[in-house]
């Protein structure tokens, strides 16, 4: 398997200098800035990592395929997919995307006749150019208005399955400065009033958790204040109080708790139940010309999910799934996945249009999306029907 990336900037806010002052973060800002999203945020599949741009030739060499699982799964039928069927996977390469990490160090793709080959790219913003253009077969990533804008131009991808959401107990988290929550200057929504929040820049479902906050609070609009920060100078900003409460993904939670520069406040599900986290897209082109092996990725990538969340809920196979997750991102540290809320990985994947609904409205009432997009048009349940009843058969 291979990896390749697209170019990137990162900029500071606050500059090198305030990381250098406090002790233990300075080795989040190595983690963070090659681990992230938004959602978090690397290399998968035991391939190099040295990175190509997409369309250049790929300087790393393919990984071996590791041998077959002995657990039992469908496997491919001879005649209808010849094996291996390479796909492209655009990914930000995050913790978000364990199941996919299992899937691969289980052998489960290549038990279903699949290889992949991983493109960087850390938003799913920028996975739409390529996924649209066929260049890509399946993207992952989270809501945003460039994705809504896609759909509602007729852009050429799939909505397939949810990899993550933010459900109770498993979410990610509102962090506040630990002097507010310490001195009870912060215990609920109301006291958001007047108080400086930090979102990525732009309109971003950030924005939408804490819009939904800011009215369980009973506040205006105008009575918070938002400062435009990346997850980095976010921790920095925390410590230095120029900020008090931020949306924090993991790692960078739990690095900001761990520093004493942070407090867990509030659950992302508490204002939003079971938002997806991560989504999974397909392109048109894969559907129309590779349907089985559209069907077949998805099969792998839900058993791989259905072992994280035994790892994760039940601590059968965990360090199994935190091995994945260590070989396949940049978070190195075994001991800060322990302090790391993983969240939660549907069973079948599936796709709530409510909750794309509700944000997609929002979204349009920020002035971030020009229509509302038709979702009947880009979601498709297809393929996670399919790898439910693959699993079930399998089980049985």
């Amino acid at each position: 398997m291979r990896a390749q990336q697209y170019p990137r900037r990162s900029r500071s806010a606050f500059g090198g200098k305030a990381w250098s002052g406090m002790r233990g973060v300075s080795g989040l800002l190595s983690v963070v800035l090659l681990s992230i999203i938004v959602l978090t945020i690397a290399c998968a599949g035991g391939a190099s990592t040295a990175p190509t741009t997409l369309g250049a030739p790929a300087t790393s060499t393919r990984a071996v395929a590791p041998p077959p699982a002995t657990s039992a799964s469908p496997a491919p039928t001879a005649g209808t997919l010849a094996p291996p069927v390479e796909l492209k996977i655009g990914t930000p390469l995050t913790i978000g995307e364990t199941p996919l990490y299992l899937a691969i160090e289980k052998g489960y793709l290549r038990e279903q006749g699949l290889s992949i080959e991983t493109v960087l790219l850390p938003t799913a913003e920028q996975m739409i150019p390529p996924l649209s253009a066929g260049q890509i077969d399946v993207g992952v990533g989270g809501l945003g208005p460039g994705l809504y804008n896609a759909v509602a131009r007729d852009i050429k991808l799939r909505l397939v399955s949810f990899g993550a959401i933010h459900a109770p107990g498993r979410s990610s988290w509102l962090v506040a400065r630990k002097e507010l929550v310490d001195s009870g200057q912060l215990t609920d929504y109301a006291d958001l009033k007047d108080k400086t929040l930090a979102a990525p820049g732009g309109t971003t479902v950030t924005h939408f958790f804490f819009d939904k906050a800011r009215v369980r609070g009973g506040l205006a609009p105008e009575d918070v204040r938002f400062s435009a920060l990346s997850f980095p100078d976010m921790v920095v900003a925390l410590a230095n109080g120029n900020i008090d409460v931020a949306f924090l993904p993991e790692p960078f939670a739990s690095q900001a708790v761990e520093n004493g520069i942070g407090v867990r406040w509030k659950p992302i599900s508490d204002v939003a139940p079971n938002f997806p986290a991560v989504i999974w897209m397909y392109s048109q082109n894969l559907i129309d010309t590779q349907p089985e092996a559209a069907r077949r990725f998805m099969a792998a990538l839900l058993r791989g999910a259905q072992d994280y969340e035994d790892a994760i809920e039940n601590n059968r196979g965990r360090q199994e799934a935190i091995a994945a997750a260590i070989k396949h991102t940049q978070i190195k540290d075994p001991a800060l996945y322990d302090k790391m809320i993983f969240t939660k990985a549907p069973p079948s994947g599936e796709i709530d249009k409510r909750t794309l609904e509700e944000v997609a409205a929002w979204f349009r009432s920020q002035g971030a999306i020009t229509e509302m997009p038709d979702l009947n048009k880009v979601v498709d349940t297809e393929f996670t029907t399919y790898a439910a009843q693959q699993l079930r058969s399998s089980s049985r």
